[in-house]
């Protein structure tokens, strides 16, 4: 029988699996790998290790690693130019060494595989015979919550006008795929709402439950609080700034040898400025759960964002109660109050985080709820499961 080939197409490259996308990424396509023979085709950064590239290789057929373009520097017609345009400008990905490859690598595909909105307008370029889509979020929902926590006039113009045509960006491709993966029922009643034909399916994100092991809190790290994330991450840099300027001086008012953990890779300008004063910076790193071990309390104060944190899942798993708003917690069957804290505002936030890391039996019963949880309806297993129903008409 002919193995039947998947063109699997990302705005990176899906391996090393060190951060959210990344890792739902690889974790889809090991399932994929069983089933087709994979040529994968990824942007690249300088500080990508060519040595993971090759290892990468090893696991699929082909690897096409493009150095990603660097960001154009705009005149001031440029800038009036990408304003009047229909076309969103901020989201897509501008390669065309990307889309030469995708238009010769997809001939005669029996599946393209699409991961994330920001590959939209590749779907032209594709001579495939299947396409799907992996949307990691909803990016007219992250542009729509960037409008709305804005406060200067002229930035939220802009910003509004770049919602709009992101949003006609979204809701003119999406059709286009045969079937579009989303993270939670959530994303699939959003999406609907404005087309109720369109191909969904939830494919959960999850955790390794066996690396992510449960392990009860330390005596000697009674204070310390964890935030994890891409550091250079617009939604990430925003909670960063926020935690760092308005809920900690809250928190330390009460007890005031609380240290925070920064941990994450690309750490901006804007990040790295709050380092200092019981602010640690850990960047890069190859494996973040040493650092679950040595925190307390885990903090999403996400407010700018969508898809389901896999960071939360992650310390969930690892026995770290969370504290989070109700935009980092979206999509998540966590229950408030029980298996996770959920706060909207500084004042909130910094309460339920001082309540965890005071109250120790309650810190060991919400975890091992939470744990349970995760254990349930958040490992991996159970998401390539969803997956292969997802993608068994074309198997």
């Amino acid at each position: 029988m002919k193995t039947k080939r998947l063109l699997a197409v990302y705005p990176y490259l899906p391996y090393p699996p060190n951060y959210g996308g990344k890792i739902r990424s690889f974790q889809l396509l090991e399932l994929l790998r069983k089933r087709f023979e994979i040529e994968v085709v990824g942007l690249t950064v300088p500080e990508d290790d060519p040595a993971m590239v090759r290892e990468l290789g090893e696991k699929v057929e082909r690897v096409f690693a493009i150095p990603s373009p660097p960001s154009p520097c705009l005149s001031r017609r440029q800038k009036i130019r990408n304003t009047i345009s229909p076309k969103p400008w901020e989201l897509p990905l501008h390669s065309e060494e990307l889309g030469r490859i995708v238009h010769e690598r997809s001939v005669g595909c029996d599946v393209v595989f699409f991961c994330s909105t920001r590959l939209l307008h590749l779907r032209h370029r594709s001579r495939g015979r299947v396409h799907l889509l992996d949307l990691l979020d909803i990016a007219h929902l992250i542009a729509y919550r960037r409008v709305k926590s804005t406060a200067n006039l002229k930035q939220r113009l802009g910003l509004a006008l770049e919602f709009v045509k992101t949003f006609v960006y979204e809701l003119k491709g999406l059709p286009m795929f045969d079937m579009v993966l989303v993270t939670n029922d959530a994303d699939i009643y959003r999406l609907r709402r404005w087309n109720r034909k369109l191909p969904l399916a939830v494919v959960p994100n999850g955790v390794d439950t066996e690396a992510y092991s449960f392990n009860p809190l330390r005596s000697s790290t009674p204070y310390v609080l964890m935030f994890l994330g891409a550091l250079d991450y617009s939604p990430n840099e925003v909670a960063v700034e926020w935690l760092c300027r308005s809920i900690l001086p809250k928190i330390r008012s009460v007890v005031p040898q609380v240290k925070v953990l920064l941990v994450g890779r690309n750490p901006s300008r804007l990040v790295r400025s709050f380092v200092g004063s019981g602010i640690e910076l850990v960047a890069n790193v190859p494996d973040v759960r040493p650092y679950f071990r040595d925190c307390s309390v885990f903090v999403a104060p996400i407010t700018i964002g969508g898809g389901t944190r896999i960071k939360i899942l992650e310390a969930a798993a690892a026995g770290r109660p969370v504290v989070s708003t109700s935009v980092g917690a979206e999509g998540l069957s966590l229950i408030a109050g029980a298996e996770i804290e959920i706060a909207d505002t500084e004042n909130d936030f910094a309460r339920k985080t001082l309540g965890l890391l005071t109250d120790r039996a309650r810190v060991e019963r919400m975890t091992t709820l939470a744990r349970r949880r995760v254990e349930r309806e958040y490992t991996w297993e159970l998401s390539r499961n969803k997956l292969e129903q997802a993608i068994a008409p074309w198997l």
